[in-house]
Protein backbone atom coordinates (compact mmCIF):
# COMPACT_ATOMS: atom_id res chain seq x y z
CA UNK A 1 0.00 0.00 0.00
CA UNK A 2 1.32 3.35 -0.85
CA UNK A 3 0.16 6.73 0.99
CA UNK A 4 0.29 9.98 -1.02
CA UNK A 5 0.64 13.33 0.28
CA UNK A 6 -2.14 15.66 -1.85
CA UNK A 7 -1.93 19.38 -1.43
CA UNK A 8 -5.26 21.09 -1.26
CA UNK A 9 -5.35 24.92 -3.11
CA UNK A 10 -7.12 27.71 -4.01
CA UNK A 11 -9.42 27.15 -0.80
CA UNK A 12 -10.84 30.37 0.52
CA UNK A 13 -10.54 31.23 4.38
CA UNK A 14 -13.49 30.69 6.45
CA UNK A 15 -14.86 27.99 3.89
CA UNK A 16 -15.96 25.10 5.07
CA UNK A 17 -14.71 21.74 1.91
CA UNK A 18 -16.62 17.66 2.71
CA UNK A 19 -13.59 15.45 1.92
CA UNK A 20 -13.34 11.60 1.29
CA UNK A 21 -10.78 8.87 0.32
CA UNK A 22 -11.44 6.84 -2.26
CA UNK A 23 -9.16 4.27 -2.70
CA UNK A 24 -8.08 2.95 -6.07
CA UNK A 25 -6.02 -0.18 -7.31
CA UNK A 26 -4.21 -0.65 -10.24
CA UNK A 27 -6.55 -1.99 -12.15
CA UNK A 28 -8.62 0.92 -11.59
CA UNK A 29 -11.23 -0.16 -9.82
CA UNK A 30 -12.32 1.86 -6.85
CA UNK A 31 -12.47 0.02 -2.92
CA UNK A 32 -14.66 1.78 -0.37
CA UNK A 33 -14.67 5.57 0.71
CA UNK A 34 -13.82 6.59 3.95
CA UNK A 35 -16.63 8.88 5.62
CA UNK A 36 -16.86 12.02 4.60
CA UNK A 37 -14.89 15.10 7.04
CA UNK A 38 -15.87 18.65 7.30
CA UNK A 39 -12.62 21.01 7.25
CA UNK A 40 -12.78 25.20 7.33
CA UNK A 41 -10.12 26.85 6.39
CA UNK A 42 -8.43 29.19 8.78
CA UNK A 43 -6.29 32.57 8.17
CA UNK A 44 -2.33 32.60 8.69
CA UNK A 45 -1.73 35.14 11.35
CA UNK A 46 1.79 35.44 11.11
CA UNK A 47 2.66 39.41 10.58
CA UNK A 48 5.20 40.28 8.31
CA UNK A 49 8.48 40.95 9.44
CA UNK A 50 10.29 44.19 8.70
CA UNK A 51 14.00 42.40 7.83
CA UNK A 52 15.83 46.20 7.32
CA UNK A 53 14.81 49.53 7.64
CA UNK A 54 17.11 53.01 6.57
CA UNK A 55 16.64 56.49 7.08
CA UNK A 56 18.68 59.47 5.20
CA UNK A 57 18.51 60.78 8.36
CA UNK A 58 18.93 58.98 11.85
CA UNK A 59 17.79 62.06 13.78
CA UNK A 60 14.14 63.54 15.17
CA UNK A 61 14.52 66.51 14.16
CA UNK A 62 13.90 66.48 9.84
CA UNK A 63 15.31 69.73 8.14
CA UNK A 64 14.56 68.17 4.35
CA UNK A 65 12.41 65.44 2.80
CA UNK A 66 12.83 61.94 4.16
CA UNK A 67 14.21 59.04 1.99
CA UNK A 68 13.17 55.57 3.57
CA UNK A 69 14.15 52.38 2.53
CA UNK A 70 12.21 49.09 3.60
CA UNK A 71 12.15 45.82 3.27
CA UNK A 72 9.35 43.02 5.06
CA UNK A 73 9.14 39.23 4.30
CA UNK A 74 6.59 37.15 4.41
CA UNK A 75 6.36 33.23 4.25
CA UNK A 76 2.60 33.38 3.08
CA UNK A 77 3.74 36.54 0.37
CA UNK A 78 4.16 39.96 0.72
CA UNK A 79 0.58 42.17 0.17
CA UNK A 80 2.18 45.97 0.20
CA UNK A 81 3.59 48.57 2.31
CA UNK A 82 2.06 51.56 3.24
CA UNK A 83 3.20 54.69 5.26
CA UNK A 84 1.66 57.18 6.81
CA UNK A 85 2.11 60.59 9.52
CA UNK A 86 0.04 61.50 12.27
CA UNK A 87 0.21 64.93 13.18
CA UNK A 88 0.99 64.64 17.26
CA UNK A 89 -0.88 67.87 18.37
CA UNK A 90 -4.21 67.35 16.04
CA UNK A 91 -4.13 63.57 15.48
CA UNK A 92 -4.74 64.11 12.03
CA UNK A 93 -3.33 61.74 9.90
CA UNK A 94 -2.31 61.50 6.13
CA UNK A 95 -1.39 58.31 3.91
CA UNK A 96 1.81 59.33 2.26
CA UNK A 97 2.88 56.10 0.42
CA UNK A 98 1.54 52.84 -0.94
CA UNK A 99 3.12 50.14 -3.14
CA UNK A 100 1.43 46.52 -4.00
CA UNK A 101 3.69 43.93 -3.84
CA UNK A 102 4.07 42.13 -7.24
CA UNK A 103 3.05 37.98 -7.50
CA UNK A 104 3.02 38.02 -3.67
CA UNK A 105 6.80 37.68 -3.74
CA UNK A 106 7.72 36.47 -0.09
CA UNK A 107 10.55 39.35 0.12
CA UNK A 108 9.62 42.87 -0.85
CA UNK A 109 11.33 45.98 -0.69
CA UNK A 110 10.01 49.90 -1.20
CA UNK A 111 11.58 53.09 -1.41
CA UNK A 112 10.43 56.78 -1.39
CA UNK A 113 10.70 60.20 0.00
CA UNK A 114 8.62 61.92 3.03
CA UNK A 115 8.03 65.87 1.34
CA UNK A 116 8.18 68.16 4.14
CA UNK A 117 8.05 71.01 2.50
CA UNK A 118 4.11 71.25 3.97
CA UNK A 119 4.50 70.25 6.95
CA UNK A 120 5.64 71.53 10.25
CA UNK A 121 5.91 70.37 14.26
CA UNK A 122 6.13 67.15 15.10
CA UNK A 123 4.62 63.86 13.58
CA UNK A 124 4.70 60.48 14.42
CA UNK A 125 6.13 58.15 10.49
CA UNK A 126 3.99 54.87 10.59
CA UNK A 127 5.66 52.37 8.54
CA UNK A 128 3.30 49.06 7.99
CA UNK A 129 3.95 46.18 5.90
CA UNK A 130 0.54 43.80 5.15
CA UNK A 131 1.05 40.27 3.98
CA UNK A 132 -1.36 38.56 1.63
CA UNK A 133 -3.51 37.41 4.09
CA UNK A 134 -3.93 40.79 6.04
CA UNK A 135 -1.41 40.83 9.34
CA UNK A 136 0.68 43.82 9.91
CA UNK A 137 3.54 44.89 11.37
CA UNK A 138 3.43 48.19 12.18
CA UNK A 139 7.39 50.64 12.54
CA UNK A 140 6.73 54.39 14.47
CA UNK A 141 9.25 56.80 13.96
CA UNK A 142 8.66 60.18 15.60
CA UNK A 143 9.69 63.64 13.49
CA UNK A 144 10.01 66.74 14.23
CA UNK A 145 9.79 69.04 11.29
CA UNK A 146 11.90 72.18 11.03
CA UNK A 147 11.33 73.16 7.10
Amino acid sequence: MKLYRMPIRHTHVGQAYSYRIVPYNRYDTAGIATETIEVTTIAEATPPVITSLAYSTLSEIVNEPLEVIMNATDESGMGYIYAYIVEEETQKQEEIFREEAQDKRQSFTVRFTMETEHLKGNYDLHLVAVDHCGNEKEIVKKCRINV
